[in-house]
């Protein structure tokens, strides 16, 4: 067998095409969660955002007038804004309930301190304590922030957030092999079936470079492009 590959011919492998879930699939596997964890997954769902821009909202990023989320510090540095989803409205508004009563608890027992970044602390003394500055998802346990030496709550971990998915995805019985990005190559894919083109796609994911946006066009192709199989060219049914 020749193992000539001839010069100038650019030897790839097959593109990576992402597993992505259907709505109802989508939809299948979040019911099976609760809590914070289902909502901080509906938002990657809804919103397209990474797994660390979730968990890493503060209250102050959420605006209900606008309708916007806010994406301070996403990949690479750079910020965003993100559209809030009408469904996710009351869910987020009962969360930042809840953490207003929390750090107001704290607040009293003077451990409502929260990590700032870029050195904010030194800035902005008191930054630390505002409302607006806590994380969106907080944790249930108070820590020490190593940088003040001050005591608050940090945001729900990430392997946190995954497990609690990958249980939800067992539960559902559902066979594909999805994790918390798998919300995020769902919602990309949903956006580009809705009709909007991949320069808007690109600018919601937050990607640097279009031809990583591209990955998804490959995806809605797949079940888009209208090919018929020859088993299906009459309308009899299976045998």
């Amino acid at each position: 067998m020749s193992t000539w590959k001839g010069k100038g011919i650019c030897q790839k492998g097959p593109k990576y095409v992402p597993t992505v879930l259907s709505h109802a699939e989508a939809s299948m596997i979040l019911r099976e969660m609760s809590g914070r964890k289902r909502l901080a997954c509906r938002l990657q769902y809804g919103t397209g955002m990474r797994i660390g821009e979730a968990v890493d909202l503060r209250i102050k990023d959420i605006d209900f007038e606008l309708a916007r989320i806010d994406i301070q510090e996403g990949k690479g540095g750079k910020g965003r804004v993100l559209m809030l989803p009408n469904a996710l409205r009351s869910d987020l508004r009962k969360l930042i309930d809840i953490v207003t009563r929390q750090h107001k608890t704290d607040m009293e027992r003077e451990t409502g301190w929260v990590s700032l970044p870029d050195a904010l602390h030194i800035k902005k003394l008191r930054a630390g304590y505002e409302l607006g500055w806590q994380f969106l998802f907080n944790s249930r346990t108070l820590t020490r922030d190593p940088a003040t030496e001050r005591r608050g709550r940090f945001h729900l971990s990430r392997s946190a957030l995954q497990k609690a998915f990958r249980i939800a995805v067992k539960r559902s019985g559902s066979p594909k092999p999805a994790t918390c990005l798998t919300l995020r190559h769902s919602f990309a894919t949903e956006i580009l079936r809705a009709g909007y083109d991949l320069p808007t796609l690109k600018e919601l994911l937050g990607h640097n470079d279009i031809r990583t946006t591209m990955i998804y066009t490959h995806v809605v192709d797949q079940v888009g492009m209208g090919v018929r199989s020859p088993l299906d060219r009459d309308d009899r049914a299976d045998p």
